[in-house]
C-alpha cells in the first residue's frame, strides 16, 4: 500500500500556523506581515497568494487565500476563505483565521492516491506576528482542532476509511531570520487514527496514537524548509540544526492483516523523548522511554506476546562528513529491568529451568574514528561508512537469565594491517571482565537442548584458558591484552 500524498500534509498544515517565538515589539504593519508570509512560504518551496486583498484603517482582508507546493507531484493545495490580519496598539499584526482550512492532494502520476482532501478545523485560531521585516516572529494557538480526511480518490487498489487527528491547547511558534529558523511546538493532547485497506490484496491496516504533553523545538529548520537545502553545510557543521522533543504517556496501536493473515501490535509509555543534533560536522541522536510496555499479536499463538522494560535510552554520536582529523564517536544503550511474559519463556524453557528474573543491558563506548562518506549520501550505500581509530569500552553489562557479565577496556586500532582474526584489523589494548552464574546458564542451555555437549565443551575450554575463578561460586575473572605484535596475554599468561 502506497500513500505518497498523505506525506506532505501535515506540512503544509503546519506552514500555516508554525509562524513564531517573541521578538522586540515593533510597529509592524498588515502589508508587511502579508508580504513575510509569502517570503517565508517560497523558502518552504510553497506559493502564497490571495485573489482578493482588501486594505482597511489598520486592517487587511484577504479572501481566496491559496497556499501551493512547487513541487509537481504530489500537489498539496491549501484554500483559506478569508484572513483577517489587524494591527495592534501593541506594534504587532493579529492573523484571525476561518474555522476551517481546507487541504487538497492531488497526483497525476497514476501511482497510488490520485486525490484527497483534508480540513483542518479550529476553535479560535489566532496567530500573533511581531518583529521587524526579515526577522519576523508568529506566535499561533488554539484550545481545539481536528484533522481529518473528507474525500479521497485513488487508482483502485488503496482505500483510506478513516484518517483523524485531534489537538487539545495546541501552540506553535517560530522566528524566522535571513538565514535559520527557530521554531516549537506542544500540545497537552494529541491523537489519531488511520484506516488503510488493500482490497486486492486482502489487507487492511488501522493504526492509533495518543500522546499527552507532548512538546518539540528546533533550531535551523529553514535549511531543511527549502527544496534546495544543502546538506553539505548542514553536516559540516555550517549551518547547525538541531531538534528535541518530549512527551509524558505516550499509547501506539496497530492492528488488521497482511494478505489475509491477522496480526497487530501496541506499545505505550509513561514518558520519554528524543533529540537529533548536527554541529561542527557531528551527528548526535539520542531517544529514551520510561514504562516501556509492547504487546504483539502473533497468528500461531493464542494470546498476545507481552514485554515490558522500566528504562530504555539510546545514545549514538558519529561524525557526519569525511575529514582527515579522527572526530569523537560514541554508542550508549541502557535497557532495564527487562520482562517477558511465561508465554516466551514457555518457548524454549517449558520446564523453568531459566531464572525469570528482570534482565539489564548496557553499553557505553566512545572512541575516534573517520567518515569515509557523507552520512547522507545515497551513493554510499552498504559500504562501510566509519573508519575506527580508537575504541573504549566504558561500561558493559550484561544481566539475564541467571548470568551477569561485566566488562571494561579500550582498543586502539591499526587499519594498515590485518589482526589475528580474519575480517578485523589489528587491535591493541586491554579488556577486563568479570561473570556469575555463567557455567550454570551453560548447563542449564544444554538441559533445554539450546546448545549441544560439544558446544559446551568447547566454550568451557575457552572459559578455562582465558578466566581465573573466584571464592565466590561460578563467579569468574579475565584480564586480556593484546599487544600490538599481535600477541595475547591472558590473566599475565602469554598465550601468543
Amino acid at each position: 500500500m502506497r500513500f505518497p500524498l498523505l506525506r506532505r500534509a501535515g506540512f503544509s498544515a503546519l506552514s500555516l500556523l508554525v509562524l513564531g517565538l517573541p521578538a522586540p515589539a515593533l510597529a509592524l504593519t498588515a502589508a508587511q506581515v502579508w508580504e513575510e508570509m509569502q517570503q517565508i512560504s517560497e523558502r518552504g518551496g510553497l506559493r502564497q497568494r490571495a485573489a482578493v486583498a482588501t486594505p482597511g484603517a489598520g486592517t487587511l482582508t484577504l479572501e481566496g487565500v491559496t497556499l501551493i507546493s512547487e513541487e509537481d507531484a504530489p500537489r498539496v493545495t491549501t484554500l483559506i476563505d478569508r484572513l483577517t490580519l489587524r494591527e495592534l496598539d501593541t506594534g504587532g499584526v493579529e492573523i484571525v483565521y476561518p474555522p476551517q482550512l481546507r487541504i487538497l492532494l492531488e497526483d497525476d502520476s497514476g501511482v497510488g492516491i490520485d486525490r484527497a482532501e483534508l480540513l483542518l478545523e479550529t476553535t479560535d485560531l489566532v496567530t500573533l506576528a511581531s518583529g521587524a521585516p526579515g526577522d519576523m516572529s508568529f506566535d499561533t494557538t488554539t484550545p481545539a482542532a481536528v484533522l481529518r480526511l473528507s474525500a479521497f480518490e485513488d487508482d483502485g487498489t488503496a482505500e483510506v476509511s478513516e484518517f483523524t487527528w485531534t489537538f487539545t491547547d495546541l501552540a506553535l511558534s517560530s522566528a524566522y531570520g535571513a538565514e535559520i529558523a527557530d521554531s516549537a511546538f506542544s500540545v497537552a493532547q494529541m491523537s489519531g487514527a488511520v484506516a488503510l485497506s488493500a482490497p486486492e490484496d486482502d489487507s487492511a491496516l488501522r493504526l492509533q496514537i495518543a500522546l499527552t504533553d507532548y512538546a518539540f523545538s528546533d533550531r535551523g529548520s529553514a535549511l531543511l524548509m527549502s527544496p534546495t537545502a544543502d546538506t553539505a553545510a548542514l553536516l559540516t557543521g555550517q549551518t547547525p540544526y538541531s531538534f528535541e522533543s518530549r512527551h509524558a504517556r505516550l499509547s501506539l496501536a496497530v492492528g488488521g492483516q497482511i494478505d489475509g493473515v491477522a496480526g497487530g501490535a501496541a506499545l505505550s509509555t509513561t514518558g520519554g523523548g528524543s533529540a537529533v543534533s548536527f554541529a561542527d560536522g557531528q551527528v548526535s541522536v539520542a531517544s529514551r522511554a520510561q514504562g516501556l510496555d509492547i504487546q504483539a499479536l502473533v497468528p500461531s499463538l493464542a494470546s498476545p506476546l507481552d514485554a515490558a522494560a522500566a528504562n530504555m535510552a539510546l545514545q549514538i554520536t558519529l561524525p557526519a562528513t569525511p575529514t582527515e582529523d579522527v572526530r569523537p564517536i560514541g554508542l550508549g544503550l541502557k535497557l532495564q529491568e527487562l520482562t517477558v511474559d511465561e508465554e516466551v519463556w514457555a518457548m524454549f524453557d517449558p520446564v523453568g529451568l531459566l531464572p525469570r528474573s528482570p534482565a539489564t543491558l548496557e553499553v557505553d563506548l566512545t572512541g575516534e574514528g573517520r567518515a569515509s562518506d557523507d552520512l547522507l549520501d545515497p551513493r554510499a550505500g552498504a559500504r562501510t561508512m566509519l573508519d575506527l581509530d580508537s575504541l573504549s569500552i566504558n561500561r558493559l553489562v550484561l544481566d539475564a537469565a541467571g548470568a551477569r557479565i561485566t566488562a571494561e577496556g579500550g582498543f586502539d586500532v591499526d587499519l594498515s594491517r590485518g589482526g589475528t582474526m580474519p575480517g578485523l584489523p589489528a587491535l591493541s589494548g586491554r579488556i577486563g571482565m568479570t561473570s556469575r552464574g555463567l557455567n550454570g546458564l551453560l548447563d542449564n542451555l544444554a538441559e533445554l537442548g539450546l546448545l549441544r555437549p560439544s558446544d559446551v565443551m568447547g566454550a568451557r575450554m575457552v572459559i578455562a584458558m582465558l578466566t581465573t575463578p573466584s571464592n565466590d561460586p561460578d563467579t569468574l575473572s579475565a584480564e586480556i591484552e593484546l599487544k600490538p605484535d599481535g600477541g595475547l596475554v591472558a590473566n599475565g599468561m602469554r598465550l601468543r
